[in-house]
């Protein structure tokens, strides 16, 4: 098991912890020389000036249980975590999926939590192809936060 913590300032941090196991031999996951590990399960912890906020398994993508349409973990792992400040003096955490296929039509995930570990933004989207019919673009939804998302403040990533 591996675990990506970011630390924002005290006590408040995000944690996200990946089980998984490496077969070298399975060539699905072996891409240029790199092997990329199957996962098992993930979960995330949030932590505020010391208390655990929020706390999840991730079972499957997206985290809203209210969602339609869900891809496993195993097919759409979230493989990093970043901090960013936005515009409004505020933190945001984002975490970010990926199929880790070769192609146009592979699913990454989008999901941004503030500073006090609620879920604000979340959205699976491929090649241009919303999963949800109210899809409201991940760029959108930075501009509308000041947050530029080439610029973290911290960044923490499995690969």
């Amino acid at each position: 098991m591996d675990t990506l913590t970011i630390h924002m300032r005290g006590d408040t941090s995000v944690t996200l912890a990946m089980l998984y196991y490496i077969d070298s031999t399975d060539e699905y996951f072996n891409w240029g020389g790199t092997i990329y590990p199957k996962v098992i399960s993930q979960s995330i912890c949030i932590v505020v000036d010391g208390i655990v906020v929020g706390g999840k398994h991730l079972d499957s993508l997206p985290i809203d249980k209210h969602a339609k349409i869900k891809e496993g973990i195993q097919r759409l792992p979230i493989i990093d975590i970043s901090l960013y400040k936005g515009n409004d003096s505020n933190y945001y955490f984002i975490l970010y999926g990926a199929a880790l296929c070769c192609g146009m039509e592979c699913p990454e995930y989008f999901g941004v939590f503030d500073s006090k570990g609620t879920l604000l933004y979340e959205v699976i989207a491929a090649n241009n192809y919303q999963y949800d019919k109210h899809f409201k673009s991940f760029d959108d939804f930075c501009r509308c936060k000041g947050i530029d998302e080439k610029f973290p403040l911290k960044k923490r990533s499995f690969y």
